[in-house]
């Protein structure tokens, strides 16, 4: 139902001042019974970042919602999920962590497509949660990626303009 919104110049987006802790304290909350129910590890990491992002905290919560319910759909019983927060070059970094099955390396350049789904895989879904994740996060002005092995599961990561930094380059005069 999001992804209309979503396309590419017809997002609508309600940005202002967000403090990150708070918000992904708040995901990791909303998440926290599926995964206990998964028999899965949720927990988020003492974040390493001061300051806020400038987000729409709506969409930024879906970017959340896709990337936690897809790892804990993919962690087996017993593994963790970690929620990481860090600076790293004028931009937050969320990174979010599963000990699951991991992605082969043939299939990660497509992984934000739409309607994407692994060959054989038995997980259900439509295909869309990572296209509309990476639509988001891009009309923030940020990146989405993810590092994957097989048999060593994900860590999918986005990053957000962080409020108050500065560049390090000069302007040429």
């Amino acid at each position: 139902p999001h992804l209309a919104r979503i396309e590419p110049g017809r997002i609508t987006m309600h940005t202002q001042p967000t403090a990150t802790p708070p918000l992904v304290a708040a995901v990791v909350e909303e998440h926290r019974a599926a995964a206990e129910e998964h028999d899965v590890l949720l927990r988020a990491v003492e974040p390493t970042v001061v300051g806020e992002v400038l987000a729409d905290p709506e969409r930024i919560t879906i970017v959340f919602n896709n990337l936690i319910t897809n790892a804990i759909r993919h962690t087996p019983r017993n593994g963790e999920i970690t929620v990481r927060t860090q600076s790293v070059d004028g931009r937050v970094r969320f990174d979010v962590t599963d000990t699951g099955t991991g992605i082969a390396r043939e299939h990660l350049p497509q992984i934000f497509d739409k309607f994407f789904r692994i060959p054989g895989t038995t997980v259900s879904g439509t295909g869309l949660g990572l296209s509309i994740t990476k639509e988001i996060v891009q009309a923030h002005g940020g990146e989405v990626g993810v590092d994957s092995e097989m048999g060593h599961g994900s860590t999918f990561w986005f990053t957000l303009p962080r409020l108050g930094a500065q560049s390090s380059e000069k302007p040429l005069l």
